[in-house]
């Protein structure tokens, strides 16, 4: 069993969940999955970065002095364009987002959309130069030109790899009802904003391990399916959606349930994350299990593992009842949801504490 840790080219799928307001599309791009190795190689955030990625290079290829000195340059204009308000402090009492995720991150990173939107690298180049200066333009050419032979090796196969596992979960996510139940999370969260949320398949070196992440409006999926084999990763869109969402509310309302929350278990956060304490594990709920038992009944069972860490999963578990009455009522996050997931919290944190000791 796989472990999820949780596009323009020839082949593009786009379709409007109108009663949702959202759109979801689903891509290969030649330009994002180029862009994804050669910036996760780099590591020019460490922590940020996937590691896997600089492992898998350097078990096929040296890395010369000539390719460190490009790498550092690379850095600096990541960092220099890179917006990391509200990503600041991990602490949920500083953080003016508390637990949930900052609305400035999906605008954080113009140098990445540039190549998440585009078909091929020159697309992005010509994008780039209302983003970035013109010497840095020239920069990044010289760079994935430099590169290009070895990112070939590695990238030049993803397309055919994953295609049927796109068309797969395309068809899911195309289903009747889904964008209703996206309408259902939106005023969960009371969220009204209209939405684009793009999923782009991309390189990944490890088969059974499937690693997501948003960035902005767009989705990460690394998937590396094993030939022939075709896969459904339609859970895992909804899911990082589910974060992209989160970020849409409203400043006051993030604030609120925060210190709802905190004000009943107000160190559970030290051991899991500013954001594991709720907003994981409510992706968890709504983009994992709920959305798998609705609508991919066959991969649905109420005794596998939600989410690979088990105090996410846990908190998941005992959220998800309170969740769905929320749906049920057409309730927001704001309501009761929020007292009860106080108390939850509490409840769940001494278990977490418990388990901690007994680790010991």
């Amino acid at each position: 069993m796989r472990l999820a840790i949780l596009t323009f080219i020839t082949v593009a799928f786009m379709f409007n969940l109108a009663a949702a307001g959202v759109q979801i599309e689903v891509r290969y791009s030649r330009s994002a999955d180029a862009f994804e190795l050669m910036d996760n190689v780099s590591q020019w955030w460490p922590g940020y970065t996937e590691l896997a990625y600089r492992e898998a290079w350097v078990d096929s290829f040296e890395i010369a002095p000539a390719d460190s000195l490009l790498f550092a340059e690379y850095a600096q204009i990541r960092n220099r364009y890179y917006d990391k308000t509200g990503q600041e402090n991990d602490s949920p009492t500083a953080n003016r987002s508390g637990l949930f995720t900052d609305r400035a991150v999906l605008n954080a990173d113009p140098v990445a959309y540039a190549f998440y939107g585009s078909a091929t690298l020159e697309e992005s180049f010509q994008r780039l130069q209302q983003i970035v200066d013109p010497d840095e333009v020239d920069f990044l050419r010289s760079f994935y030109a430099h590169f290009s032979d070895r990112m070939e090796r590695i990238t030049g196969s993803t397309e055919p790899l994953v295609a049927s596992s796109l068309e797969r979960t395309r068809q899911v996510l195309e289903a009747e009802g889904v964008g209703s139940y996206l309408n259902e999370i939106s005023g969960f969260f009371g969220v009204s904003d209209s939405t684009t949320f793009t999923a782009l398949y991309v390189w990944w070196p490890d088969a059974d391990r499937i690693v997501a992440n948003p960035n902005g409006p767009y989705l990460l999926l690394r998937v590396r399916p094993y030939e022939g084999e075709t896969m459904s990763n339609a859970d895992v869109v909804v899911h990082e959606a589910v974060h992209v969402i989160s970020a849409m509310q409203s400043p006051e309302q993030k604030r609120l349930v925060s210190d709802v929350v905190l004000a009943a278990c107000p160190d559970t956060w030290r051991s899991v994350g500013r954001l594991d304490v709720l907003e994981e594990p409510l992706a968890a709920v709504l983009g994992n299990v709920e959305f798998r038992r609705r609508f991919e009944p066959k991969r649905f069972k109420w005794s596998r593992p939600w989410y690979g860490d088990r105090k996410i999963d846990l908190m998941a578990r005992v959220l998800y009842p309170v969740v769905m009455d929320g749906l049920a009522r057409k309730s927001s996050i704001e309501g009761g949801f929020a007292e009860d997931a106080a108390a939850l919290c509490q409840t769940v944190g001494e278990v977490w504490g418990a388990g901690e000791k007994e680790d010991r």
